[in-house]
């Protein structure tokens, strides 16, 4: 008997833990397309005394968000974050793999329902106990009982959804959760414990309701698909025959009987012959997906070290994936220029190219980014432990106690006490799954259906756009209830990222089909069958401005008018259209006052103004002048260069940092120093404010900003005011790297100038930076509070990067306050920050070599070794009818080079794989940094930096391709002993002359 019915008709008053007025996210860091749905991120109560916080996320329904029904999604595991599925599989936003940018699912679920996904149980994701940070102890009556008081409290906070149809859906170990908490719901509503009485139905997909039905199918289902030999099928059907009631006939075999498990997730060989032999069958090999028998996996090398660690499963993915790698096998998708969504095969009727299988390592680096957690409302006290959202939890797993490995009695129990005639369940199976097969569900089903004398259907086809999805067959109970068995053609273990389309299909039907009739799965009433995409953010619309969007709204704090309406009961669409009215209004208003208002704007606005005619009539740009400008910025520094100092009103600090912060140069921006709780602050002391040589570093940076940026008739004065806001930096880095960022032109609020700023800085981590997703060297926040030490060193890395036309002072540094916040008081430190490094180290050149004795005293000699090595190239690129004729051109896209390695190694790169066709620096950074990372595989570790062979740094090339001739010479015999020979002559041919002029250096100095 299920052990749940810890409900009781006992009143209990409780706080509860969600709040849509506060839980309602303002800005979702990394969105690249328009919304115009709200989404919400809180806290539910997973027990009466609130000790138990279980993480939501609600995402309204795209079309009637008020009427629509509610659909409640649970991953499985167990021990798995349903957040996973929101962003892996059925919600509307995608990870990129750059672990930044968050693109559009067209297929998402919430075209014609609200989704409500809950981090169950508590201690998976960010989920978790206020007595117990670490808290990983599960069973499945205690998850049923969590996930009960959770509805009861979200039906209770947002009233909205009280008297709404909802449904509850789950996939994997949700086979148990769903049908438990499905049980505890109908008894909790006939003793009216439960706030919403209009409980429709509920979902199951690939869900783990038999134990034992499901690993011996799984042993008939891998005979039937090529696993097994005829000589140990034969020998199953005659040795192996525990419990059989028909020999000969393996659906009537337990083959669990020739294994052991501890748990009852994960079973072994007994050590037996028969287990020997099972075990290959349901365990699925290192170099298979088990998630899905015809997928074909795809990895980025640079994210193996981030890989969750799952017992077996997860390592055997892992490791079929460094496999992978390893010949040349990568994701198409790789690139995240433009928009990534328009990239899969998303009506692929094979597992081709369709959502990268390896997106949940992408949504561990999102979901683990301050901003993200901070947008999300995720509690203070979960961000302040040492904890990161992982998509499972592993010791929750290893411990948890599986208490129902068959839901048999749990359906029939359902079936006792429902009083709804018109209740539903949908049973439905990817049919390559080998994780929860579709053979067990059917048995499981047969069985289910004959104990209670269901009448059954013909097994029918279902289409998706004229095409078969998968069968279905119908069961009906005499009370009405209605069992849906269904399987998705050519899905796995998650059909919604497999095949989005007839999932969607699927789940829209199932809870919009009409009562009593049941749901018609072919319908696509109320769905486009090919969705188009939202317009990206920036991109002009024909019925609404951009600012419209869901998660961006013109005010960067929750407005009384907005109170008022919520308050009121006033629907959420309604709220948008009140706001959209009155952001159109607002534009209008704006649009007639005076252009002096530019000039009162903060940021670059008011800078790009046309510039005015002078006297003689020609255009007189503000950077005719700039030295003399620079020249007399720096002599007026404490009124331009840098910040006044304000007056510390209100803020405590510790008696040996006063001075110091006495003298530091605070932001004018305002009269007090305004830093959050756990936050830092920096600024310059007095007396590296007036460092000559810092003002030198920042001449030089405004120089080769106003040359790089003149056409965008931008002038930029102040190496802080003219910086913060992103507008000048996102110009600078789209016409250094030649790539468009994706941001409104511009911002008129402080949250949009934030959002902008953030996406600017990303690309440039990203640029300087690539593969530090998590730990970023620059952030936002830095810049938009007008850190000095940030910006500078932001500004010369990028011109290091780029190789700008600029030799900067060599070893500067700066004196710098650090000022943090800790329990309301304000404790600062001192500390130096480089700001630059030795010129050769600024544009590395590595230790000297013959290349730089080749190009100091032997120009003459540099034609003979590029034609060598050019000659050891095309040895292996005439494989391909390939041929390189000029070093200095033709390795700078990398498309060479990637190919190269290939050949190098014996492999070859798919051209899907990189950019074939390179038309932009960063397609061409990109492309060698991909050769780099297959040279990273087998042990080579180029010295040259990936920007000096993009840039076409000859020097950096030609290190790199004798870098490969050194580890290939094997290859090429005699040649390669004639070119290393050619080469050591060289240099010592050229040797005498180096020693004289080193003497002539050394006489001239004295």
């Amino acid at each position: 008997m299920i052990q749940i019915l810890f409900i009781s008709s006992i009143a209990v008053q409780v706080i509860f833990g969600a709040d849509p007025l506060t839980d309602r996210v303002r800005t979702l860091p990394g969105l690249s397309f328009q919304i115009d749905y709200d989404v919400y991120s809180g806290y539910l109560k997973g027990n009466v005394n609130g000790t138990w916080k279980m993480h939501y996320w609600l995402i309204e329904s795209k079309d009637k968000p008020n009427s629509d029904p509610l659909l409640i999604w649970f991953n499985g595991g167990p021990g798995c974050s349903s957040f996973g599925g929101a962003f892996e599989e059925m919600g509307p936003f995608y990870v990129d793999n750059d672990g930044f940018r968050l693109y559009e699912n067209k297929y998402a679920w919430n075209a014609r329902a609200n989704l409500l996904f809950i981090e169950s149980p508590v201690g998976v994701g960010f989920s978790y106990s206020t007595d117990d940070f670490h808290y990983a102890e599960a069973n499945d009556d205690q998850t049923t009982a969590q996930n009960y008081m959770a509805l009861k409290d979200f039906f209770a906070s947002f009233t909205d959804y009280k008297n709404r149809k909802f449904f509850l859906s789950g996939e994997s170990y949700a086979g148990v959760y769903v049908p438990t908490l499905t049980l505890a719901l109908a008894r909790g509503i006939n003793n009216g414990d439960f706030p919403n009485s209009n409980f429709q139905g509920s979902n199951i997909g690939n869900g783990y309701m038999h134990v034992e039905y499901l690993y011996n199918s799984q042993v008939v289902w891998s005979a039937y698909h090529g696993m097994v030999s005829m000589e140990n099928l034969r020998f199953l059907k005659a040795n192996c025959t525990s419990r059989a009631t028909v020999i000969g006939d393996l659906e009537t075999y337990s083959f669990v009987d020739y294994m052991t498990t501890e748990g009852h997730l994960e079973y072994e060989s007994d050590g037996s012959a028969c287990g020997d032999v099972i075990e290959r069958l349901v365990n699925m090999p290192d170099m298979e997906d088990e998630y899905n028998y015809y997928q074909d996996c795809y990895v980025d090398p640079p994210l193996f070290a981030t890989l969750p660690q799952r017992p077996k499963r997860m390592q055997r993915r892992k490791n079929r994936a460094r496999k992978q790698a390893l010949n040349g096998i990568f994701d198409k998708n790789a690139d995240s220029s433009g928009n990534p969504a328009t990239k899969f095969n998303y009506i692929s009727t094979d597992g081709e190219w369709g959502y990268p299988c390896w997106n949940d390592v992408l949504l561990t680096v999102w979901a683990n980014r301050k901003d993200v957690q901070e947008a999300l409302h995720i509690d203070v006290a979960w961000r302040a432990t040492n904890l990161t959202w992982q998509d499972c939890n592993d010791p929750m797993y290893d411990a948890y106690n599986v208490t129902y490995t068959d839901l048999t009695t749990i359906f029939e129990d359902f079936l006792k006490e429902n009083r709804n005639p018109n209740f539903r369940f949908l049973i439905h199976n990817g049919d390559v799954d080998t994780i929860c097969n579709y053979l067990g569900e059917a048995w499981f089903m047969r069985r289910l259906a004959e104990r209670n004398a269901m009448e059954a259907s013909p097994r029918r086809q279902w289409f998706f756009s004229d095409q078969t999805a998968g069968f279905v067959q119908r069961f009906t109970h005499g009370s009405g209830v209605i069992f849906d068995l269904m399987t998705v053609k050519g899905a796995g273990h998650f059909p919604a990222t497999d095949r989005p389309g007839p999932a969607r299909q699927l789940i829209t039907n199932f809870m919009w089909g009409p009562a009593p009739t049941g749901p018609d799965y072919n319908s696509t009433a109320g769905l486009k069958l090919m969705p188009t995409f939202a317009p990206l953010l920036g991109e002009a619309t024909s019925d609404a401005p951009s600012t419209t969007s869901g998660l961006t709204p013109t005010t960067s704090k929750l407005t009384t008018t907005r109170v008022k309406m919520i308050q009121s009961g006033m629907a959420a669409q309604e709220i948008r259209r009140q706001e959209t009215r009155e952001v159109r209004q607002t534009d209008t208003m704006r649009s007639k006052k005076s252009e002096s208002f530019m000039d009162k704007l903060s940021g670059t606005l008011g800078r790009k103004k046309k510039p005015e005619p002078t006297e003689g009539g020609a255009p007189h740009h503000e950077g005719d002048h700039r030295e003399n400008e620079h020249q007399e910025m720096i002599q007026n520094r404490p009124d331009d260069a840098f910040p006044i100092k304000p007056k510390l009103d209100g803020i405590v600090y510790e008696h040996e940092g006063r001075e110091a912060l006495d003298y530091a140069l605070i932001p004018a921006i305002s009269k007090k120093i305004e830093i959050e709780e756990g936050a830092e602050r920096r600024f310059l002391t007095r007396e590296s404010s007036e460092d000559s040589r810092i003002h030198e570093v920042i001449r030089l940076l405004l120089g080769w900003i106003n040359d790089e940026v003149a056409g965008e008739r931008i002038v930029v004065k102040n190496i802080q005011d003219d910086i913060y806001d992103g507008q000048v930096l996102q110009k600078l880095i789209e016409k250094l790297a030649d790539i468009r960022i994706e941001v409104p032109e511009f911002s008129q609020s402080e949250e949009g100038q934030i959002q902008k700023l953030e996406i600017v800085v990303s690309t440039a981590n990203r640029l300087l930076t690539p593969g530090q997703y998590e730990n970023p060297k620059w952030t936002h926040q830095m810049i938009h509070q007008k850190d000095i030490v940030a910006i500078i060193q932001l500004l010369v890395s990028l011109a290091v990067f780029f190789r700008a036309p600029v030799r900067f002072p060599e070893h500067v540094s700066a004196q710098v306050i650090v000022a943090r916040k800790e329990n309301g008081q304000v404790k600062t430190r001192y500390t130096t920050e480089q700001l630059t490094d030795k010129q050769d180290e600024l544009c590395p050149k590595g230790e000297r070599d013959a290349f730089d004795t080749l190009f100091d005293y032997g120009p003459d000699k540099l034609a003979h070794v590029k034609g060598s090595l050019l000659a050891f190239c095309n040895k292996h690129l005439n494989k391909i009818n390939l041929e390189v004729n000029n070093i200095e051109t033709q390795f700078q896209d990398g498309v060479f080079l990637v190919l190269l390695m290939g050949l190098l190694e014996g492999y070859f790169v798919p051209p899907h794989h990189f950019h074939l066709q390179v038309s932009t620096h960063e397609e061409k950074m990109k492309n060698v940094q991909f050769a780099y990372q297959l040279m990273d595989q087998v042990g080579i570790k180029p010295k040259s930096r990936v920007a000096d062979i993009a840039n076409g740094d000859v020097k950096s090339t030609l290190r790199l391709l004798h870098l490969l001739f050194t580890k290939y010479k094997h290859e090429l015999g005699p040649d390669a002993e004639r070119l290393e020979e050619e080469l050591e002559h060289i240099v010592q041919s050229l040797e005498p002359q180096t020693t004289q002029r080193s003497r002539l250096r050394d006489v001239g100095s004295h």
